[in-house]
């Protein structure tokens, strides 16, 4: 039977009593419901409970329930290195590939998601989403790797981060078939970070992480690089996609607890110069990442956990409720970019993940919208992905009427259907 409430069928309170008892009863439930389902807290989701350390993570951008995740796997005393696969949001793993030593990067061809490479003491490929895999690490000279990024526009371009007397930054045109260096002008022999331009991917920003003088530029594919710029080490890099200009940067060198004052840095010049984030200090920032729809909003992932920004690094909160720092990598949803991944290293690590929904006044200015009370009556009820049923101010008004809050309580028990 059709769960509904009417208007001319409810007890005779006045309008204002019953938005009252409605909008009281839906927020008592959803406040209740939101602890329970994790919702706005972060919930360990594997991958086998927390004897494992994950130090890289990455998500299917076609089929995003689908995520990698790159292990040391420790259930008593002995320690593997494992890669976990889930194909329905962290809810199973299976172990996929062979033990690969010290992976520390995964990345996924955006173009064929099931072609994936991992990166440890050697490279690894996989073509069938990880059921198989074989060394691809011709030209590398045996050089640890530490990054791999892919050419979003010709997936079969990508470049690895090497860390030896002897490496740098090397580059592959066939898939990873061979390699070659690509490290003039480059001065540091270990490049720890290579973020691309999306628009134009020949422009290239590579990190460094053993001098104090650690980004350099490219603007010919890697052929030759200018800089360095940046006084500090880099471990985290990150372009915004609207706005390839604007770059950040996580560092925090650390010595015996002591940590340098500044831990990022922004630029708006493509490098040129480098300014300060306030907010983010005396502590490491391992991993940024920046929400695909709205660049302003970003994440850092820290020794002491996640922060979050929603005006472009110009203020951060914390978001650590539920979650065991440090935090090594963060994966966003391309889908949904509120439900974000963070791959912890700790004693009682794992992945981690979190659905950020707002519940209630989501805008801050005293009233909440239909949209808004639809999500709460979803949170309510355990369906956190309302996005489907969103009805919108029906009178166009500015306003909540009665029968508008009916419509969303209607919508909401119905599933959106």
């Amino acid at each position: 039977m059709r769960r509904s409430i009417d208007s001319a069928t409810s007890p005779k309170f006045g309008y204002r009593t019953l938005t009252v008892l409605i909008l009281c009863a839906i927020w008592f439930v959803a406040s209740t419901n939101v602890a329970q389902a994790g919702i706005n807290v972060w919930t360990n989701i594997g991958p086998e409970g927390s004897a494992t350390f994950v130090y890289a993570l990455a998500i299917d951008p076609a089929t995003p329930g689908t995520l990698y995740a790159a292990t040391e796997y420790c259930p008593v005393s002995n320690c593997s290195y494992v890669m976990f696969k889930t194909t329905d949001d962290g809810g199973t793993w299976v172990n996929t590939g062979p033990p690969m030593r010290n992976v520390l990067v995964l990345a996924l061809d955006p173009a064929t998601p099931a072609t994936l490479y991992a990166a440890g003491n050697d490279v690894y490929k996989s073509t069938d989403g990880g059921n198989s895999w074989r060394t691809a690490s011709i030209g590398l000279n045996g050089a640890p790797v530490v990054l791999i990024a892919i050419d979003p526009i010709t997936p079969s371009t990508l470049y690895v981060g090497t860390e030896s007397a002897n490496g740098g930054l090397f580059k592959s045109t066939d898939g990873a078939g061979t390699w070659n260096a690509v490290r003039i002008g480059l001065i540091d022999s270990i490049v720890t970070k290579l973020a691309l331009d999306p628009a134009t991917p020949g422009t290239l920003y590579a990190g460094a992480g053993r001098s104090y003088d650690n980004v350099f530029k490219s603007t010919d594919s890697g052929a030759t690089w200018g800089g360095p710029s940046l006084d500090d080490v880099v471990f985290a890099l990150a372009i915004d996609p609207a706005t390839p200009s604007t770059l950040y940067a996580g560092s925090g060198s650390c010595v015996f607890g002591f940590c340098r004052r500044d831990s990022a840095f922004k630029t708006t010049d493509g490098a040129s110069t480098w300014a300060a984030i306030a907010g983010l200090s005396n502590t490491r920032v391992n991993a940024l990442a920046i929400d695909p729809r709205t660049p302003t909003t970003l994440y850092a992932g820290t020794d002491a956990g996640v922060l979050k920004s929603t005006d472009g690094a110009s203020s951060w909160a914390t978001m650590n409720a539920g979650l065991y720092p440090p935090v090594f990598a963060l994966v966003i949803d391309p889908a949904m970019p509120g439900t974000l991944y963070a791959a912890s290293a700790s004693s009682t690590g794992g992945l981690f993940e979190i659905e950020q929904v707002c519940a209630g006044d989501c805008h801050g200015n005293g009233q909440v919208t239909v949209d808004e009370l639809v999500t709460l009556v979803g949170i309510a009820l355990g369906n956190s992905f309302l996005s489907a049923c969103t009805i919108g101010d029906v009178n166009h008004d500015g306003q909540i009427t009665v029968d508008e809050i009916i419509m969303a309580v209607n919508l909401a028990l119905d599933g959106c259907t």
